[in-house]
């Protein structure tokens, strides 16, 4: 026995899961009790985890220190869509494109079909651009703001929002979430894609559609011609912004981009600097305020258009325009920093392993094998900042345990999108929570209830365990083949 693995042999299951706990406990009660931010009770949780995983494997800080640089350093890419995608919004209004999109969107959106509307949509955009951040950051919040607007229920709108852009995540060929899940279980992406979405995504999202669809018929909202608050709304618009068709060529860019695989950062920032031309070309601001709107965010403080008296203008109008800039990813930025080198004191200290030699003794059947997937990815789903760390660690884990019991692992690469990807962003402390809050000011905790798929899907993978309908075996000669490539790959 190697001196490493008699050393994890020695961590008490009870102190492996306990920087878990940590996290789970000083997120859930300082935010959901006392309201404390975010980022601040993550500092707190990572310093208890290096301190207990130094003290337990008496590794140095030097060691700490370097495995931590190291998966940031891995984080670089998630890091640069934060950044690119703040100074996006700023852009996107300053330019006109999302005033525009809730201009023209509010007079054409019949209420009582909003909701499913609000879905399919969304749907649709994260499906082509492969990114719920970049969907909700244009089309989600001008759907938003039509819904506040004409007094659509906001918890079931952000629901439906969520909804759409949670489906283009984890079953958009171009999203990171398909891509990650496949390469961390070993299978092809379009496959993966495919039977992800035949046997999750495909029966809970026609419930999740009728659903909204319901909820839509029962509104009770007037039509948008019959709003007063809206009429005001889209006619403080209608003054400061000049629009034109040109306009929706930055949000045409991030589709064609994402479409021809062009990495999402470089995609954002074409994208932005096309907003920051158009919107100095046809809006009255100056190109100044549109630098500043990317860095700093658009602020009303900016119009200066003939006629137009910033102080008189209505609440909604002021709420949706002042929004974007880099510098409000600060907090995203710092939580997705601490949460991998939670994850990085975790791996280096032993811990992981260990939780993992527990885990896998108690597993006999294919159907332990899949449950006990599907609860890997729940319990790692709150402390892994987003579905990345999840994902990436139960796929690599449970790769030799599917083809020991001979079962595709494409019900492996299943279960990381049907259960750790919508799930990990439901958590508030985590990386797309926290998005949610700070561009639309609402805690998924406010809209949990219409998060349908998450159960749903979660229900699907469940389903596959105890019936075995959708799942796919190996023969035996199939098996031995995978598993002695997946040996001399390891």
């Amino acid at each position: 026995m190697s001196e490493t693995s008699a050393n994890t042999k020695k961590i008490p299951i009870l102190v492996a899961v306990s920087p878990f706990i940590v996290v789970f406990a000083f997120c859930l009660v300082g935010y959901a009790i006392f309201r404390i931010n975010i980022p601040s009770l993550f500092l707190l949780a990572t310093a208890v985890t290096i301190l207990i995983t130094m003290a337990v494997s008496k590794k140095t800080w030097p060691e700490m220190l370097r495995a931590m640089g190291k998966r940031v350093g891995n984080s670089l890419g998630a890091l640069l869509i934060i950044i690119t995608l703040g100074a996006v919004i700023g852009a996107f209004v300053y330019s006109g494109t999302i005033p525009m999109l809730i201009y023209y969107g509010a007079q054409i959106i019949n209420p009582s079909y909003f909701y499913v509307t609000a879905l399919l949509t969304c749907m649709l955009v994260a499906m082509f651009c492969g990114s719920s951040w970049t969907t909700l950051g244009t089309v989600g919040i001008a759907i938003f703001a039509i819904a506040q607007a004409i007094g659509m229920n906001l918890p079931i709108t952000m629901g439906a929002i969520w909804c759409g852009a949670n489906f283009g995540d984890n079953c958009s060929p171009v999203s990171d979430g398909p891509n990650l899940a496949a390469a961390a279980s070993g299978v092809d992406l379009y496959a993966a894609v495919k039977n992800t979405i035949v046997y999750a995504y495909a029966p809970a999202y026609l419930i999740v559609a009728i659903l909204f669809f319901i909820m839509g018929l029962n509104s009770g909202v007037s039509q948008a011609a019959e709003n007063e608050t809206l009429q005001i709304m889209l006619g403080e618009l209608d003054q400061i912004f000049n629009f034109n068709i040109l306009l929706v060529l930055p949000f045409v860019m991030l589709l064609v981009g994402m479409i021809m695989k062009i990495p999402a950062a470089p995609t954002l920032v074409i994208s932005a600097v096309l907003a920051i031309v158009l919107g100095t070309i046809f809006q009255p601001f100056g190109l100044s305020s549109g630098l500043i709107s990317m860095t700093s965010g658009f602020s009303t403080s900016m119009v200066n258009t003939a006629g137009v008296d910033v102080a008189q203008l209505g609440s909604q109008t002021t709420s949706l325009l002042n929004r974007g800039g880099m510098n409000g990813t600060t907090q995203l930025l710092l939580v997705i920093i601490m949460a991998q080198m939670i994850i990085a004191c975790m791996e280096e200290s032993g811990f992981m392993a260990r939780l993992m030699e527990v885990f896998f003794s108690k597993l006999k059947k294919e159907r332990s094998v899949i449950l006990a997937t599907i609860l890997t990815g729940i319990c790692l789903s709150p402390c892994g900042g987003n579905a990345y760390a999840p994902q990436i660690i139960t796929g690599s884990i449970f790769q030799r345990v599917y083809l020991e019991h001979k079962i595709d692992r494409l019900v492996l690469a299943r279960v990381l999108l049907a259960v750790p990807g919508p799930m990990c962003s439901f958590w508030p402390w985590l990386l797309t929570p926290v998005f949610y809050h700070t561009t639309f000011g609402m805690s998924t905790l406010d809209f949990a209830i219409y998060m349908f798929p998450i159960p749903l899907t979660i229900l699907a993978c469940v389903i596959t365990a105890l019936t075995g309908f959708g799942l796919q075996r190996l023969t035996d000669e199939q098996a031995a083949e995978q598993l002695a490539a997946f040996d001399m790959e390891s």
